[in-house]
């Protein structure tokens, strides 16, 4: 690069012409390159060919060289001490790859500017590679040793598996024969170099080792060009012919007495001498003689199983044991066991029961709880057997049977608790364990059929027992004659369900309870239970459950259900649930007496079959005195069949079923569940407080009896009266 400066002089002659004048200085004229250093590739300690050089020319001046070495981004710069001519050779004795570059520098001296100038040539990126020699090849399955017979073909060649190369060499194969165990200093074998198998001879008897040499020739690599790999020693041995020897039997089959239809297993035990494989074939014969017996199909194993069907004599049985060896001479050896007399005797059988008295068939009522037992009689034994039983259930037919657990004396009580036709039989098993024949036999006794029969009952206009008749199941009654016949005074006759009967006649396909009520009230509605309270002597019967939805029904003041009478308007009528359930049923009333489903009952009051679900989400049912789920007090009435679920809380007299029972009040075959609790007295799972009346067949299943004084787990405390045959659980805890 040539840099120009000029200075301008402007200014006038003495004749006022005016004129110019200039001085330009001149630099040194930058080398120009016409040949690059070039990248290269060289093996490791390999003497360059060429060296780097470069070519650069100038039109004056002088040119100088220094070399440089570089990384791979430009980012370091190294000067090669003395190496200042247009040529160098790299060095070779580390492996990598390195970076070259020279800058040629033109020096004059006779120029009135810069006096040097520089041009720097192209990188130039040179390769060491490590020396490749031949790959040494890699056995992967050595010749193996083997064992022949004298003068034996043919014979499996000795090979060699190698693994495949990976650099193009050719692989050769050299065979050595060795006077001992060892793979150096062997004979070479004449064969083909490039055969990986040798058969060996087999013409003279001992031990011959064998071993190959594996070679890897590959002229392309840098290194060595060849690689070798030597395998194990094969130990081929050449034996004298060998003979299979006899089979030593050393247990032979034994004699053995048996009852017919039994079986008798035999059994040889031998040995191979010579560790050969031992096989069996077992003869019978008329004669006891080891030979000249008949051949039995497929027992050809070391023990036989005799046929269950032999005939009441004598019978002989032996084995032939063969020893078989894969040896050059004979292969198969024979040894014969001694003979197995087997004895076949008649068979005693234990004696089948004789059975005297069947059970007989009867008809009983729908829950009956006094049956005759089903039962039988069996003749003596004269075998010295036992005798055991076990009755079954069949169907009419007998296609279906059902062993009845448990049941196994002479005698069996059928249920009652389900209406129909029954089947019943009983088998009878004798057992005798000393005979040699069958050691039990059985007899099955006649089908008893029993009938349980529909139980219809019938109730009074006050929901009193009145009378009960038996009838089949499917059977027809007439209501008209039956209503006339018991005096029942009703314009209908209610279920236990939610039908009302008035035809003349009633088909009976379960045990029912009938209701004859006069000017009964049906309950369906929340609204119908809530106008109870205003007829508080009727007689009311629920037929359908009633969930509780208006959280004010009764009193419209947000505190839950308002209760059916009180001290001063008691209720004094029937009330039937029919076994239907008031459910969700809350009340919140902490200063108010008499308080639960019935505030409180009296004169005569009687509720039946009813069950009251409380939401002890909501808090349960809560009052002050006389608090229950189903009538906070009881005075001269009856609670039965009934039961309360749910939290109840107040301050005294708080029962599960009623806060208080007087004046020869009852609670019979009811239960609760749920917490009581009271922070006064009188607390208890059924009632708080019991007056001169009776308690009786009833649960407190509830978790927690708390109250401050008069806390039991069934009634808090009794002024007179009975409380009887109440049960409570033994979780259960009453705290006071």
């Amino acid at each position: 690069m040539v840099t120009l400066l000029a200075f301008l002089f402007i200014g006038c002659d003495l004749t006022g012409t005016p004129s110019r004048a200039s001085n330009v200085l001149i630099d040194a004229q930058t080398p120009i390159i016409t040949n690059q250093p070039q990248s290269a590739t060289y093996d490791h300690y390999e003497t360059p060919d060429n060296p780097l050089s470069v070519t650069a020319s100038v039109s004056n001046g002088t040119l100088y060289y220094q070399w440089y070495k570089t990384s791979e981004n430009g980012d370091t710069n190294e000067t090669i001490a003395g190496e200042t001519g247009s040529t160098f050779s790299p060095p070779t004795n580390v492996v990598g790859e390195f970076y070259y570059y020279v800058v040629v520098t033109n020096k004059n001296y006779g120029v009135s500017g810069n006096k040097e100038a520089n041009a720097t040539s192209n990188v130039a990126k040179i390769t060491i590679n490590n020396l490749t020699n031949a790959q040494t090849p890699i056995i992967t399955n050595q010749p193996q040793s083997a064992t022949y017979d004298h003068y034996e073909t043919p014979v499996t060649p000795l090979s060699v598996t190698v693994e495949p190369l990976n650099d193009d060499g050719a692989l050769y194969y050299q065979w050595f024969y060795s006077d001992a165990e060892t793979n150096t200093s062997g004979t070479p074998i004449t064969s083909s170099t490039i055969d990986p198998t040798f058969s060996p001879p087999t013409n003279e008897t001992g031990y011959f080792y064998y071993y190959v040499v594996v070679t890897n020739k590959n002229f392309s690599v840098s290194g060595n060009k060849e690689a070798n790999a030597t395998s194990s020693v094969a130990t081929i041995t050449i034996d004298e012919l060998i003979h299979a020897q006899d089979p030593n039997i050393t247990a032979h089959p034994q004699s053995v007495t048996y009852t017919q239809g039994q079986t008798a297993t035999l059994s040889v035990t031998a040995t191979s001498p010579d560790s050969g494989t031992l096989s069996y074939q077992w003869y019978s014969n008329t004669s006891n003689s080891n030979s000249g017996g008949t051949q039995i199909p497929n027992a050809t194993d070391a023990s036989y199983t005799t046929p269950n069907d032999l005939s009441v004599d004598n019978h002989y049985y032996y084995v032939i044991v063969t020893n078989t060896k894969d040896v050059s001479g004979n292969k198969e050896a024979n040894a014969t066991s001694e003979v197995a007399k087997i004895t076949i005797d008649e068979l005693t059988h234990a004696a089948t029961p004789v059975i005297d008295d069947q059970p007989q068939s009867a008809s009983y009522n729908h829950n009956a709880t006094s049956v005759t037992p089903l039962s039988i009689t069996i003749e003596a034994l004269t075998d010295g057997g036992t005798l055991s039983y076990q009755w079954y259930k069949t169907s009419e037919n007998g296609d279906t049977n059902e062993t009845i657990v448990g049941e196994t004396d002479p005698t069996f009580s059928p249920p009652t608790n389900e209406v129909g036709d029954f089947y019943y039989y009983v088998v009878v098993t004798n057992t005798n364990n000393s005979v040699n024949g069958n050691q039990e036999a059985n007899a099955t006794s006649n089908v008893a059929k029993i009938t349980i029969e529909c139980l219809v009952s019938f109730y009074d206009a006050n929901l009193d027992f009145n009378a009960s008749i038996s009838v089949q199941a499917n059977s027809t009654i007439n209501i008209a004659s039956l209503k006339t016949e018991l005096g029942l005074d009703a314009t209908a006759l209610y279920l236990a369900s939610d039908r009302i009967v008035n035809d003349p006649s009633y088909q009976v396909t379960q045990s029912v309870n009938f209701y004859a009520v006069a000017n009964v009230q049906e309950i369906r509605t929340e609204a119908e239970l809530n106008n109870t309270r205003n007829d508080l002597s009727g007689k009311y019967i629920l037929l359908n459950n009633i969930e509780l939805t208006s959280d004010t029904l009764g009193a419209d003041d947000g505190a839950g259900w308002n209760p059916i009478g009180d001290s001063s308007n008691a209720f004094k009528g029937i009330f039937n649930g029919n076994e239907y359930a008031i459910r969700n049923l809350w009340i919140d009333r902490p200063s108010i007496n008499y308080v639960g489903l019935f505030g409180y009952i009296y004169g005569g009051a009687k509720i039946r079959n009813l069950s009251v679900d409380i939401d002890s989400s909501k808090g349960g049912v809560i009052g002050q005195t006389y608090v229950d789920g189903i009538a906070g007090r009881v005075g001269s009435s009856s609670i039965t069949d009934s039961y309360s679920t749910g939290n109840v809380s107040g301050t005294s007299n708080v029962g599960g079923i009623s806060g208080n029972a007087a004046y020869s009040s009852s609670i019979t075959n009811s239960y609760s569940t749920g917490d009581v609790s009271g922070t006064g007295n009188y607390v208890g799972g059924i009632a708080g407080y019991v007056y001169n009346s009776t308690i009786i067949d009833n649960a407190a299943i509830n978790k927690e009896v708390n109250g401050s004084s008069y806390v039991n787990r069934i009634v808090g405390s009794i002024g007179g009266g009975s409380v009887q045959n109440n049960f409570a659980l033994d979780t259960m805890k009453a705290n006071w």
